[in-house]
């Protein structure tokens, strides 16, 4: 009797002809005593990656299975794992990886799926990953390198990815990430699904940290990618860390019991008036989005510092330290932010 598949791959694609090679060669490369199988979307790229993808498909049709888009859906405010590649899935648990990353161990399967087979309280296992920026800005880096394997803390996926673990780390069980709450849609709708996605996965369960290094990110890797367009621009950091804000408020109502003290006292927007001290606080509102339509009102026009984010939910936060960043940021030109101090 043919055993079930344990593990889907689940790989995005789009424009990167440069580099899905390498991603789907270490797709191939795992060494694994279950079967598996690599689901890979592509978007409607213009370049050569559907040629990669059909040419690969050809010659591995036993292992994968490739999804083609005539016109570009995430353009569209779609989520292509939730729509495409997580419904298509076989697996009890998910593997990702994006396109333009690539694992670079052949035992980086087996390893977490071993962990979770014998863990079964754990909704995920992740692993470290180095960050290649590809402009060359800074020399390759590990993006966590604990020092030693352990669970991944609520606090660093609350306060963002890059302190928690990346997409290209991620082994999931697909009944908790294929399922996510409202609050999900709320990221997507302004870009970005891994912190929800994060958020989700620790709120169902304990995350295992790996402390090996077996995948790349590939920063700056072209002009779709989100962190090629951060730099210098002023009006994406401000959407993104509205978009922030919204989460976190979508999510807090999910927040387990064990996660609360990290909150704080207060989660409060307010906007500080250039020149003035006097502050403001806009009303709050709940996203009403849905499966069927991500697209969610945005909130008011506050925004979250780089600061003030990393402060969320520090209950006794240092009030004179709210009011040196509300100074910097007077200096350099932005008059408001978002007060994440506790009240």
């Amino acid at each position: 009797m043919e055993k079930e598949i344990l593990v889907s791959i689940c790989c995005l694609t789009y424009n990167h002809e440069a580099y899905l090679r390498d991603t789907l060669e270490g797709f191939l490369m795992q060494k694994v005593d279950f079967p598996i199988e690599i689901l890979v979307n592509d978007d409607a790229s213009t370049d050569g990656t559907r040629a990669i993808l059909q040419e690969y498909a050809a010659k591995y049709p036993e292992l994968i299975r490739p999804f083609y888009q005539d016109v570009n859906l995430y353009s569209q405010g779609k989520d292509l794992c939730l729509e495409v590649l997580y419904p298509a899935a076989r697996g009890k648990y998910i593997a990702l990886c994006e396109g333009d990353d690539y694992w670079t161990d052949p035992d980086k399967l087996q390893l977490q799926a071993d962990f979770l087979e014998s863990h079964p309280d754990y909704t995920a296992c992740v692993h470290d990953t180095l960050v290649h920026c590809c402009g060359g800005e800074r020399e390759d880096y590990r993006l966590l390198h604990r020092g030693q394997d352990c669970d991944v803390r609520f606090e660093d996926v609350l306060f963002g990815m890059s302190h928690a673990f990346h997409t290209s780390a991620v082994m999931a069980k697909k009944s908790v990430i294929a399922h996510p709450a409202d609050f999900f849609y709320v990221g997507l709708a302004h870009g970005f699904g891994d912190h929800p996605d994060g958020l989700w996965m620790i709120t169902n369960g304990p995350v295992r940290y790996l402390d090996r290094c077996m995948s790349v990110y590939r920063m700056h890797s072209n002009n779709a990618a989100w962190s090629s367009h951060v730099d210098g621009a002023y009006d994406k950091m401000l959407e993104y860390f509205d978009g922030k804000l919204a989460l976190l408020r979508a999510y807090r109502p999910y927040a387990s019991p064990w996660t609360r003290p990290f909150w704080g006292r207060s989660l409060r927007p307010c906007t500080l008036r250039a020149g003035t001290g006097s502050s403001e606080s806009p009303p709050t509102t709940r996203s009403s989005a849905g499966r069927a339509s991500p697209t969610v009102p945005k909130t008011s026009s506050s925004v979250s510092s780089p600061a003030c984010k990393s402060a969320i939910g520090r209950s006794g936060a240092s009030r004179a330290g709210e009011r040196l960043l509300t100074f910097c940021l007077r200096r350099t030109g932005q008059a408001r932010i978002l007060s994440c101090c506790a009240a």
